[in-house]
């Protein structure tokens, strides 16, 4: 069965089918080798997030990608400019293939090749904290209005929210089962 994430998105594989459904709005997932089939706490943070926020016509970097589902969701939400970013190339193929399947085009970057020079208005990266930490200064280079960062259990909060303090404040935003969201924004 789908996965509902709210009262209007729910995640379903390509198995299933879709009942039509106007208020509904169905993302299909090939649980693959990425993560995020939509039933972690954090991938649902993270689509909570874009639903809850104006996104439109705003460029968007989905930093360790896996699956494209937080790229797609975006996407679907009228973000401009969505790209995926990646160091995982299994997640890479999974996420090319989950936006075939839902009729999007987002381009994948191989972090293992690829550097990225420019900036998005929002970056969003649900990976573990400890990996977070490290990407501080990245994040830096590549958020331009928001950053908002999942993947962190309730006693890394803390740490996290320090290491970025250098350079943004983070809030904590929403907890779900012990995981959580937390938000911060650039003032130029």
């Amino acid at each position: 069965p789908g996965i509902k994430i709210s009262n209007n998105l729910q995640i379903i594989p390509p198995w299933q089918k879709i009942k039509k459904n106007k208020s509904i709005t169905n993302v299909i997932i090939n649980p693959g080798a990425g993560f995020g089939t939509g039933s972690h706490p954090t991938t649902k943070l993270c689509i909570n997030w874009i639903e809850e926020n104006n996104i439109n016509n705003k460029s968007l970097i989905d930093y360790g990608s896996g699956s494209g589902i937080l790229a797609i969701v975006a996407k679907l939400h009228g973000a401009d400019k969505v790209v995926g970013a990646e160091i995982d190339r299994k997640a890479i193929d999974n996420a090319i293939q989950n936006c075939k399947i839902n009729n999007i085009q987002i381009p994948f970057i191989d972090l293992n090749k690829t550097s990225i020079h420019k900036k998005f208005d929002i970056l969003i990266s649900n990976i573990l904290s400890n990996t977070l930490i490290q990407l501080s200064t990245t994040f830096k280079t590549l958020a331009k209005k928001k950053l908002i960062l999942s993947g962190i259990l309730d006693k890394q909060v803390p740490d996290v929210i320090n290491t970025y303090s250098d350079w943004i404040i983070l809030k904590q935003k929403k907890n779900l089962e012990g995981w959580n969201l937390l938000e911060g924004e650039i003032i130029a």
